[in-house]
């Protein structure tokens, strides 16, 4: 669910006493997608037990600062792949996430390599902003294979059309 605020001071009036306000996003609007590309055709790579651990709450003063302040309670979304290996959007308080998965490689019905413990990136909070859509993708790659870190790349996609003058 998106959330949305309108900005007092941006008020316009029409000659026939309309009132417009011009609204704007409160969140950010994420989704998350992954390329396995560099391993071989006969290899089938699975993506799984994908988990987003994100902030369940936070206070933001419009007045002031514009920006959110997260509390410590978090919400874990557990979003499933597409065929492409793409998620579908989320809202997220924009605030720092957390992105932990496990890696399955198979080749002719034999297991390869299976993650015992789920791959982890943190996105810190200063990559987010209010009213921006991401993908955040990640290449797997046989080389990240035996590395417990791993780098998203954030694509700031667009940010919303603005919902104005309702």
């Amino acid at each position: 669910t998106d959330l949305i605020y309108a900005n007092k001071t941006v008020v316009s009036t029409s000659e026939n006493n309309e009132v417009a306000f011009q609204f704007s996003h409160l969140l950010s609007n994420v989704k998350f997608s992954f390329s396995t590309d560099a391993f071989p055709e006969n290899n089938i790579v699975t993506i799984h037990e994908i988990k987003v651990k994100t902030a369940r709450n936070a206070t933001i003063d419009l007045l002031t600062e514009n920006k959110w302040t997260a509390s410590d309670e978090t919400v874990t979304i557990e979003p499933i792949l597409d065929a492409q290996r793409s998620t579908d959007n989320y809202f997220i308080i924009p605030a720092e996430c957390e992105i932990s998965f496990k890696i399955k490689i198979e080749i002719n019905d034999a297991i390869l390599y299976e993650s015992e413990q789920p791959k982890t990136a943190i996105i810190p909070a200063d990559v987010f902003e209010m009213g921006h859509s991401y993908n955040l993708h990640a290449d797997i790659t046989p080389e990240i294979l035996n590395f417990e870190e791993l780098y998203f790349t954030v694509e700031d996609v667009e940010g919303w059309d603005e919902i104005g003058n309702q």
